[in-house]
């Protein structure tokens, strides 16, 4: 393989790669955010902000998955733009 088309595979590679894990740190954190709201919803609220009134496990599914979709977003917004 020709070191040019050796450099292209690699981008392409890595661009996969990163975007994949970006997605991937996405959907955790919506599936922590959604077990979080499941469970405020199983307890029949259905509207509320914030963690009030969550059990200390779901708080921390809630708060976590929000920053791991924070993360990702970010994480997949500096892939695409880096990686044009």
């Amino acid at each position: 393989m020709a070191p040019v088309a050796m450099c292209a595979w690699l981008e392409s590679y890595h661009r996969g790669a990163a975007t994949f894990f970006a997605i991937f740190i996405v959907l955790v954190g919506f599936g922590a955010f959604a077990a979080a709201k499941g469970s405020r919803f199983a307890g029949g609220h259905w509207f509320s902000l914030g963690t009030t009134g969550m059990e200390p496990w779901a708080q921390r599914f809630y708060l976590g998955g929000y920053a791991c979709m924070v993360f990702g977003l970010v994480g997949l917004l500096f892939t695409q733009i880096a990686l044009r």
